[in-house]
C-alpha cells in the first residue's frame, strides 16, 4: 500500500499531468481552429469583396459617372453637367488614392500591386491630367462669361425715324377719234384725264437718313437686318469654335483619365481578387503542410490523456476505498468518542452530588476552623472542591446542551439581585488565590426583566471562573450597564482579568470545543474547554454578541451583550401556570429514582407547585403502588439500580388501570438521549440533568395539557 504522503504526490502529479496535456491539446485546438477560421475567412473573402475590391468596384462607378455626365456636357454644352463631371472625376481619384494607402498597411496587397510595373506612373499621370481637369478655363470660353449677347435688331429707332412727303402729278388723256372714241362707246369706256400721287419716304439705318419709296425703304430694312444678323452670326461661330476647341482639348484630356483610370481599377481589382486566392492558397498551405504530423500528434496525445486517465482513474478508485475505510473508522471512532463522552457525562453526573457534599463539608471545616496552620491546606481544599464543581457543570450542560434543543426558560428575575449573588458567590472562590473581584452595580440594574436566570447564571459562572483559573495574581474586575433600547433592554458586562492572556492567532479559536491553549502549559489541566463554547450559544439565545481581547501574559478582555425583555404582569412562569391551573384539584406526580439527593430535589420542586409528590427508591415499590393507585404524571430516571428504565416504563404500559395512559417524564444523565425516538421508547418526554427548575416545570405543564 502507497503511503498517504506519497499517495498524495501521485494524485497532484497526475492532475498537474492531465491538466498539462489538456493545456497543450488546447492550444493545439485554438492554433488548428485558428487556420480553419482562417481557411473559412479566405473563402468568405472569395464570395465577398474585400476592403481593396470595394474601393475598386466605388473607383468603377465613380469611372462610369464621369463617362456619363461628360456625354451630357457635350450635349448640353451645361456648366451643371460639367461640374458634376469634375465631382465624378474627383470621387474616382479619391478612391484610387484610398487603393494606393491600402496598399502600406496591407503587406500582401502592396507586394502584388508592386509587381504591376508602370502603375506608379500612371498615377502621376492621372493625378496629372485630374489637375488639367480641376484647373481648366471652361467657364471662361462659355458664351455667357464671353460677354456674347444676341442683340435684337431696334427696329423702333427706325421706326420712330420714318417721314412722308406726297406730291401730286395730272396727266391729261389724249384725245382719240372718231372710231376709238365709237370703240370706247361700245365697250363702255371713257376717256378720262389721271392724275397721279406719288410719295416720298424718309428713314434713318445706321444714323443715315435715306429717301426712296416704299418698295426701296422696306428692300432697305430687310437689307440692314440681313447684314445686322449677319455680323451676330458671325460673333456667335467664334464664341462656337472656341468651345469646340476647348471641347476637343476636355475630350482629349478625359479620354486619357478615362483610360488610364481604367486600367488602374482594373489592376487594383484584379490585385485585390488576387490577395484573396493568395491568402486562401496560403491558408490551405498552411493547414496541409503538417497534416500528418498532427494528426500523430493528436494521437499521441490521446494516448497519454488516456494512460493518465486511466491512472488517475485507478488512484481515484484506490482513495475511495481508502476513504470507506476511513469512513468506517471514523465511524468507529465517533462511536468510541460518543461512548466517550457519554461516559464522561455519566462520570460528571456521578461526581457532580459527591463535589457538592466535599464543597459543603470543606466550607463547614473553613467556617469553623480556629487553628491557623489549616487555614492553607483548608481554604485548598475549598477552592479545588469548588473549581472541580465548576468544571464538571461545564461538562453537563455543554454535553446536554450539545445534543439537545437549547432553550430559554424565562422567570421574572431582579437584575441587580441576581448579578451581585453571583459576584459575591464567585468573590470568595477568588479570595482563596488571593485574586480580588472588583464590581460595582450600577442603580440601573435595578430593574424587573423576563430572562433565564439559570443561563445568565452559567455565563458569570464559566467566564469568571476561567478568569480566576488562569489567574495567578492581580484582580478580576467586572463592569456591567443597562440601558434601554427600544421596548427591550440591553445588558452590557465586561469581564477583564490579569491572568495569562491568549496569543493572538489563538483569540479565534477559543470559542472552539475543547480548545485549550498551547501557550502556557500550565493551562492545559485547568478544565476542558468546553465553557466559552457554551456561553456563545447561550449569549446567541439572547440576540446577543460576544467578543474577546487579550495580550499574552498580560490579560484577557471578554465583552458581551444581552437583549432582555421588561418584565410586566401578563408574563407568567411555568410554575406560575402550574399553580394556577391545578390550584383547586389533587394532582398526583409518582418519582422514581434511586438517588436519594435527587429524588429529595424532586419532592421539593413538586410540592412547591402544591402537587402530591409520591416518591420511590426502588422499581418494584413504584410498580406495587400504580397497580392500586392512579397518578396523573411519572417521573423515572433511566437506571434505577440494576433495573432499566425503558424496563419500567413497558411494565407500566401494562398495568390493566389509567396508569398504562399516563404522560411518563423519564429523568437521564445521559447528554445524547433526545426526543427523536420517544414514541417508539414509550415515554413523552425527556429530562437532562442537571435539573433546571423552570425546564422540569415547563415540561410538566406541557405533559399536563397534551
Amino acid at each position: 500500500m502507497i503511503p498517504i504522503k506519497n499517495r498524495k504526490i501521485v494524485h497532484i502529479f497526475l492532475f498537474i499531468s492531465i491538466i498539462a496535456l489538456q493545456i497543450v491539446a488546447f492550444n493545439f485546438w485554438y492554433s488548428e481552429t485558428k487556420i480553419q477560421n482562417n481557411i473559412y475567412n479566405s473563402i468568405d473573402a472569395l464570395a465577398k469583396p474585400n476592403e481593396a475590391l470595394t474601393l475598386s468596384n466605388e473607383a468603377i462607378k465613380s469611372y462610369f459617372e464621369a463617362n456619363n455626365t461628360f456625354n451630357e456636357y457635350l450635349n448640353t454644352n451645361s456648366t451643371e453637367r460639367y461640374i458634376k463631371y469634375q465631382e465624378a472625376i474627383k470621387k474616382m481619384i479619391n478612391d484610387l488614392e484610398k487603393l494606393s494607402n491600402l496598399t502600406q498597411k496591407n503587406v500582401a496587397f502592396k507586394t502584388i500591386i508592386k509587381s504591376k510595373l508602370g502603375l506608379e506612373s500612371d498615377m502621376g499621370k492621372l493625378s496629372n491630367e485630374f489637375d488639367a481637369i480641376m484647373n481648366s478655363n471652361l467657364n471662361k470660353t462659355s458664351p455667357n462669361d464671353l460677354n456674347f449677347k444676341l442683340k435684337s435688331y431696334n427696329y423702333e429707332k427706325v421706326l420712330s425715324s420714318i417721314s412722308y412727303d406726297t406730291t401730286k402729278t395730272a396727266v391729261v388723256t389724249k384725245k382719240k377719234g372718231f372710231f376709238g372714241r365709237l370703240g370706247n362707246a361700245i365697250a363702255g369706256k371713257n376717256d378720262v384725264d389721271k392724275e397721279e400721287v406719288k410719295s416720298v419716304i424718309k428713314m434713318v439705318f445706321n444714323n443715315q437718313e435715306k429717301a426712296g419709296s416704299f418698295e426701296e425703304q422696306l428692300k432697305n430694312i430687310f437689307q440692314v437686318t440681313e447684314n445686322y444678323y449677319k455680323n451676330e452670326v458671325s460673333k456667335l461661330q467664334k464664341v462656337h469654335f472656341a468651345l469646340k476647341e476647348k471641347d476637343n482639348e476636355l475630350i482629349k484630356i478625359n479620354k486619357n483619365i478615362l483610360t488610364k483610370s481604367q486600367e488602374i481599377v482594373l489592376i487594383y481589382s484584379s490585385s485585390a481578387q488576387e490577395l484573396n486566392k493568395i491568402e486562401y492558397l496560403q491558408n490551405i498551405k498552411e493547414y496541409n503542410s503538417k497534416l500528418v504530423e498532427k494528426k500523430q500528434f493528436i494521437f499521441n496525445l490521446l494516448i497519454a490523456i488516456s494512460i493518465i486517465t486511466f491512472l488517475l482513474l485507478l488512484y481515484t478508485i484506490y482513495s475511495f476505498i481508502l476513504e470507506k475505510n476511513l469512513n468506517i473508522l471514523r465511524q468507529n471512532a465517533e462511536i468510541n468518542l460518543d461512548k466517550k463522552n457519554q461516559l464522561i457525562g455519566m462520570i460528571s453526573h456521578e461526581m457532580r452530588a459527591p463535589l457538592n457534599i466535599i464543597s459543603n463539608f470543606s466550607r463547614k471545616i473553613k467556617n469553623s476552623n480556629t487553628d491557623p496552620s489549616l487555614n492553607s491546606p483548608i481554604d485548598s481544599l475549598y477552592f479545588t472542591a469548588n473549581s472541580l464543581q465548576i468544571t464538571v457543570s461545564q461538562i453537563l450542560d455543554f454535553f446536554k446542551n450539545e445534543n439537545n434543543t437549547l432553550l430559554l426558560y424565562n422567570t421574572k428575575m431582579n437584575l441587580k439581585t441576581e448579578v451581585s449573588a453571583i459576584l459575591e458567590s464567585l468573590k470568595a472562590l477568588a479570595e482563596l488565590k488571593q485574586l480580588e473581584i472588583k464590581y460595582s452595580i450600577p442603580t440601573e440594574l435595578d430593574e424587573s426583566v423576563w430572562a433565564d436566570n439559570v443561563k445568565i447564571h452559567q455565563l458569570f459562572y464559566n467566564i469568571i471562573g476561567n478568569a480566576i483559573k488562569f489567574t495567578k495574581k492581580g484582580s478580576i474586575t467586572v463592569v456591567t450597564a443597562l440601558q434601554k433600547i427600544g421596548e427591550n433592554y440591553r445588558f452590557d458586562v465586561k469581564i477583564t482579568d490579569t491572568g495569562a492572556g491568549i496569543p493572538a492567532e489563538e483569540v479565534d479559536k477559543i470559542f472552539d470545543k475543547f480548545y485549550q491553549s498551547k501557550a502556557h502549559q500550565e493551562q492545559i489541566s485547568f478544565g476542558a474547554g468546553l465553557g466559552l463554547t457554551l456561553c456563545k450559544n447561550i449569549i446567541s439565545l439572547f440576540k446577543g454578541e460576544i467578543s474577546v481581547k487579550s495580550e499574552l501574559n498580560i490579560g484577557t478582555e471578554i465583552s458581551f451583550f444581552l437583549m432582555l425583555e421588561p418584565s410586566n404582569e401578563e408574563q407568567e412562569t411555568s410554575e406560575t401556570k402550574l399553580l394556577n391551573q391545578f390550584k383547586d384539584k389533587t394532582t398526583e406526580v409518582v418519582v422514581v429514582d434511586d438517588d436519594p439527593m435527587t429524588l429529595l430535589l424532586l419532592k421539593k420542586l413538586i410540592e412547591k407547585i402544591h402537587f402530591k409528590a409520591t416518591t420511590f427508591q426502588d422499581v418494584e415499590s413504584a410498580k406495587t403502588y400504580l397497580k392500586t393507585n392512579e397518578a396523573d404524571l411519572i417521573l423515572t430516571d433511566l437506571q434505577i439500580s440494576e433495573y432499566s428504565g425503558f424496563d419500567f416504563v413497558e411494565d407500566i404500559k401494562k398495568i390493566p388501570n389509567k396508569n398504562a395512559e399516563v404522560p411518563i417524564l423519564v429523568i437521564t444523565g445521559d447528554s445524547y438521549m433526545n426526543t427523536e425516538n420517544l414514541k417508539e421508547l414509550q415515554i413523552d418526554d425527556i429530562l437532562i440533568k442537571p435539573i433546571n427548575k423552570e425546564e422540569l416545570f415547563f415540561k410538566i405543564h406541557t405533559l399536563l395539557n397534551k
